[in-house]
C-alpha cells in the first residue's frame, strides 16, 4: 500500500501497554524513514509512560513513532481499532504536532516475532540470488543491488515506489527552500552516514565473484540496518525512562506544583501564565519562528510564489508612524538574512542598523542621512531619474549643452538686431554714471526718490514700508513707485494713508468669506481642499497674527488626514472655518495707532506672578517698539522636562536697551497668587493677558504697547498668535475679545530673567532701587545727573528722570 498521510495500518506495541498489544494506526506524518502515527490508548497507560495524547470523541489518541516496515496492512492477532472518523483524527494529529508549544513525547513500536523470521528466510535468498548473478554485467548489478535493498531493507509494508517514480515525480520540486533555517530536516542529516555505509556493503556484495565474500558483506549491511534501528529505540526508551523516572521521582513535586497552580487567581495567575508562555517560547524558538513566517505567507497569499519578509513591512498600515516603519523594514531584512543562514550579513546589517539609530536620534528624527548608512533601498525615497547611471551622465551633459547653446544663440540675435544694448541700458542701474550734481542747472530730487525709469520730469518713489506686522517686518517696496496716491495695493496688501489700515483688500476677504461658507456646507472634504482653504486664510490673518488661534482642532484634523481620503468634517473644524470667516474683516493692522509711553514688565513663579511699569520717552518707546518680537516660534510645553530646545529663531534684546531698563524707576503694580500649581509657561501666559486686561481698563483709545517678559515659550506663542498646546492656545483665545474690542496691541521683548524687574514681585519680594550711577546711554539719552542725587544714599538721578517724564 502507499504510505501517505491519513493511510490506516496496524502496528504492535511494547510491554508498556496493556493487550491487546496490536492496535490499529493512523499516519499523521512522514519523515523517512520514520511515521508519526496516532493508535488508541487507555488514561492508565498514558499516565505511566509520560506520553503526549489528544483526546478526541469518546476516546485518547497518543502518539507512536515507528519505521515504515514496522506498519503491517493486515494481522490475524486481537487488535483494537480507532473507532472514530479518521479525517477529524487527522486534523487533530496535526494541530497536535505543529501547534503544540509543549516537547512531544512518542512510544516506540516493537518488532513483531513473524517480520524477524521472514527477514532470514529473505537474507538467505537474497544470499543465493547475488552468488548467481556476481558475473553479470555492470547494469544487472546495479539493478541486482536496488533489489538486494529493497528485499533486506524493505520488510513489510512499505511504500511501492522506485527510484525512477521518485525523480519523476512532480511534487519533488513545488517545495522550494525559501528559508533554510526553518525547513532543514535534522534526521537526513545524521542518517546520511549509514545510508552511505549500507549502500558501499550491498555494491561490494554485488561485485564480488566469491560466494562468502558476497554473504559477509550483506550481513554487514544487515548489521547496519540492525545498529541504526537499534540505536533509535535505545534513544527513544532512554527517553521515555528518562520521562517516566522523572515523572516517579517528582510525583510529590509534580502534585503539590499543580495544588499550587491551582491556587493561582487573577494577577498571580497571569504573571504566572506569562512567564511560563515565554519560557515555552525559548524552548523551541524555531518553532514560533516558523509560525510567524507561516503568518505572513499567509497574509501575503503568497503560498505558491516567492515573497520577502520585507514585503509585509509595506501591508502594514503605519499612518504617521514613519520611524517605526523604517525600524521595521530594517529588522525584517536582518531576519532575511537569518533565515538563509547568511549569519555574518545578519550580523552586519544589525550593526549598520543600530548606526542608523543613532544617527537619526542625532539629526532629530530626520533620516535622510541616517538612511546611507544601511545601504539599503530607502522605500520612502521616490526616484528622480528613470534610467540607469551610466545615461544619467549622458543625459546631463546633453541638457548643460543646450542650454549654453540656447544662451549664445539669443546673444546673437540680440546683436544682430542691434537691440541688446539698447536694453542693456534700460536696466534699472544700468551702469553709466549719472550726470555730474555739481553743474548748473542740475535738478536734485528730494531724498527718498530717484529719478531712472519712467517718464522725464516725474519723481518715482524708491521705497516704501508697510508697517504691517511691525516696522521689524517691514516689506521694501523697491520695485514699485506711488504718485501720491492714498489707497494703494503692494504685494497683496492694501494701504490706507488715510485710516493708516492696512491688510488683505475688502473684495478678497468678502470672496474668502463666501468661499469659506460654502466649503462648511459640503457632506465630505478632502486633505488637499482644506489644506488649500487654510492656506488662503494665512495671508490675512498674518497683518494681525492674533487670529491664528482660532484654527486649534482643524489644522490636527487635516495632518490625520491620509491622501485621498475623503470625509465628513467634524463639528469643531466647521466651527472654527465659520469663525475665521466672521472675523475675516477684523484682519488688518492699523499704522496710525500711537506708541504708548508706558512700559511694561510680567513674569511668574510656580506660586506667585507679579507685574511692574515705568514710563519712558517716546524714542526709547519705538525703540523697544522695533526691538520686539513680530513673528514668533513654535514652542513645546515639554522643554523643561529634558528635550532639547532646538536654536530659537527669536532675536533677544541688545545688551544696551537691558542697560537702559535696568536704569529706569520700576513700580510694582501687582502681586498675585495662583490658586493651584500649573505649568510655568502657562502661567507666564496668564500674566501677559492680564497686563492686557489692565491697559484695556485704563482707556478705550487705541495703543501699541511693549512689555518685557523673559519666558521664551510665552514671547514666541503670543507672538506668533498661536500654539499647538491646547492649554497655551485656550489663553490665546481669552486674549483675543481683549485685543480685538479694546483696541490695544502688546508687543513683547525678551529679555533676560535678571534684567525683568517683575521677576521680584513674582517671588514676593520688592523691587530694588538702582544703586550705582547710570550708565552712559542712560546718560546720553536722559542728560546728566546732578550732583546732590550722588550724595547720600539710594536715591539716584533716575527719580529727577520719572518726575521729568510724568
Amino acid at each position: 500500500m502507499t504510505l501517505k498521510p491519513g493511510v490506516k495500518g496496524f502496528l504492535q506495541l511494547g510491554d508498556s501497554f496493556k493487550a491487546p498489544r496490536w492496535r490499529e494506526a493512523l499516519i499523521i506524518s512522514i519523515q523517512k524513514p520514520w511515521l508519526q502515527v496516532l493508535v488508541s490508548c487507555q488514561p492508565e497507560e498514558v499516565e505511566v509512560t509520560g506520553l503526549t495524547f489528544l483526546e478526541h470523541g469518546n476516546g485518547n489518541f497518543c502518539l507512536v513513532e515507528a519505521q515504515q516496515h514496522q506498519l503491517l496492512s493486515g494481522v490475524t492477532e486481537e487488535f483494537k481499532a480507532l473507532g472514530c472518523d479518521t479525517a477529524e483524527l487527522l486534523r487533530a494529529g496535526l494541530l497536535l504536532i505543529t501547534n503544540s508549544e509543549e516537547e512531544l513525547h512518542y512510544a516506540t513500536a516493537s518488532e513483531p516475532q513473524n517480520i524477524q523470521g521472514q527477514r532470514q528466510s529473505r537474507r538467505r535468498r537474497s544470499s543465493q540470488s547475488s552468488s548467481t548473478s556476481a558475473s553479470s554485467p555492470n547494469e544487472v548489478e546495479e539493478n541486482l543491488a536496488d533489489q538486494l535493498k529493497s528485499e533486506w531493507l524493505g520488510l513489510g509494508t512499505r511504500e511501492e515506489k522506485t527510484g525512477r517514480h521518485k525523480e519523476a515525480s512532480p511534487r519533488g520540486h513545488k517545495k522550494s527552500r525559501r528559508f533554510a533555517l526553518i525547513e532543514r530536516d535534522k534526521k537526513k542529516e545524521k542518517e546520511s552516514s549509514h545510508e552511505a555505509l549500507q549502500a558501499s556493503a550491498l555494491r561490494a556484495a554485488v561485485q564480488s565473484g566469491d560466494p562468502i565474500q558476497s554473504l559477509l558483506a550483506l550481513q554487514l549491511a544487515q548489521a547496519l540496518k540492525q545498529e541504526k534501528a537499534v540505536g533509535h529505540r535505545r534513544r527513544r526508551r532512554s527517553g521515555d525512562s528518562r520521562s517516566t523516572s522523572r515523572s516517579s521521582n517528582s510525583s510529590d513535586s509534580s502534585s503539590g506544583s499543580r495544588e499550587d497552580r491551582k491556587l493561582l487567581k487573577g494577577h498571580s495567575k497571569a504573571v504566572y501564565s506569562y512567564r511560563r508562555s515565554g519560557k515555552r517560547m525559548f524552548a523551541r524558538p524555531l518553532r514560533h519562528v516558523k509560525k510567524f513566517v507561516q503568518g505572513i505567507q499567509e497574509e501575503l497569499g503568497a503560498e505558491d510564489k516567492p515573497f520577502r519578509i520585507i514585503d509585509y513591512t509595506k501591508k502594514i498600515s503605519w499612518g504617521k508612524q514613519r520611524n517605526l516603519q523604517r525600524c521595521h523594514h530594517l529588522v525584517a531584512l536582518i531576519l532575511e538574512y537569518l533565515l538563509k543562514e547568511e549569519y555574518e550579513k545578519g550580523a552586519l546589517q544589525c550593526v549598520l542598523t543600530l548606526q542608523a539609530i543613532h544617527q537619526a536620534s542625532l539629526d532629530n528624527g530626520e533620516w535622510q542621512v541616517a538612511w546611507l548608512l544601511t545601504h539599503t533601498e530607502d522605500p520612502f525615497q521616490r526616484k528622480l531619474f528613470g534610467g540607469d547611471p551610466n545615461s544619467l551622465q549622458h543625459v546631463t551633459s546633453y541638457l548643460r549643452s543646450m542650454n549654453e547653446l540656447a544662451k549664445t544663440t539669443e546673444n546673437l540675435r540680440r546683436k544682430g538686431s542691434g537691440k541688446g544694448e539698447a536694453e542693456e541700458l534700460e536696466k534699472v542701474p544700468h551702469g553709466v554714471e549719472p550726470p555730474n550734481p555739481t553743474m548748473g542747472c542740475y535738478k536734485v530730487a528730494p531724498e527718498g526718490y530717484e529719478t531712472y525709469g519712467g517718464e522725464k520730469g516725474k519723481k518715482y518713489l524708491l521705497a516704501f514700508k508697510v508697517i504691517a506686522m511691525g516696522d521689524l517686518n517691514a516689506v521694501d517696496l523697491a520695485q514699485q513707485s506711488f504718485d501720491k496716491a492714498e489707497k494703494f495695493v503692494a504685494w497683496g496688501t492694501e494701504l490706507d494713508s488715510h485710516s493708516g489700515r492696512a491688510g488683505a483688500p475688502l473684495l478678497k476677504l468678502k470672496q474668502l468669506s463666501s468661499l469659506l461658507g460654502r466649503v462648511c456646507k459640503l457632506k465630505v472634504v478632502s486633505k488637499k481642499l482644506l489644506q488649500g482653504v487654510t492656506g488662503l486664510l494665512v495671508h490675512p490673518f498674518m497683518h494681525r497674527r492674533s487670529m491664528m488661534c482660532l484654527l486649534q482642532d482643524t489644522f490636527i484634523w487635516i495632518e490625520n488626514l491620509e491622501d485621498g481620503d475623503r470625509k465628513p468634517m467634524p463639528i469643531s473644524v466647521r466651527e472654527e472655518l465659520l469663525s475665521c470667516g466672521l472675523m475675516l474683516p477684523l484682519c488688518h493692522s492699523n499704522v496710525r495707532w500711537p506708541i504708548s509711553s508706558r512700559l511694561g514688565a510680567s513674569d511668574a513663579s510656580l506660586s506667585m506672578g507679579g507685574r511692574a511699569a515705568t514710563i519712558v520717552t517716546p524714542g526709547v518707546s519705538q525703540t523697544l517698539y522695533r526691538f520686539a518680537e513680530h513673528k514668533g516660534e513654535h514652542v513645546r510645553l515639554d522643554w523643561e522636562k529634558g528635550a532639547v530646545q532646538p536654536p530659537s529663531s527669536m532675536r533677544p534684546a541688545p545688551r544696551e536697551l537691558e542697560l537702559l531698563i535696568s536704569d529706569l524707576p520700576w513700580n510694582q503694580t501687582e502681586t498675585c497668587s495662583f490658586g493651584h500649581k500649573q505649568h510655568i509657561n502657562i502661567l507666564e501666559l496668564k500674566m501677559i493677558l492680564r497686563e492686557l486686561q489692565d491697559l484695556v481698563h485704563q482707556g478705550s483709545d487705541p495703543l501699541r504697547c511693549v512689555l518685557l517678559v523673559d519666558s521664551r515659550a510665552a514671547a514666541g506663542a503670543w507672538s506668533k498668535g498661536r500654539s499647538s498646546s491646547k492649554n497655551l492656545n485656550r489663553i490665546l483665545r481669552r486674549a483675543l475679545g481683549w485685543t480685538l474690542l479694546g483696541r490695544k496691541t502688546l508687543h513683547l521683548v525678551w529679555v533676560r530673567s535678571e534684567c525683568n524687574p517683575a521677576d521680584y514681585p513674582s517671588r514676593g519680594k520688592r523691587i530694588p532701587e538702582p544703586t550705582g550711577p547710570p550708565n552712559e546711554l542712560s546718560k546720553e539719552i536722559f542728560g546728566p545727573v546732578e550732583p546732590r542725587y550722588l550724595e547720600g544714599s539710594p536715591q539716584t538721578a533716575i527719580r529727577r528722570w520719572g518726575s521729568n517724564q510724568s
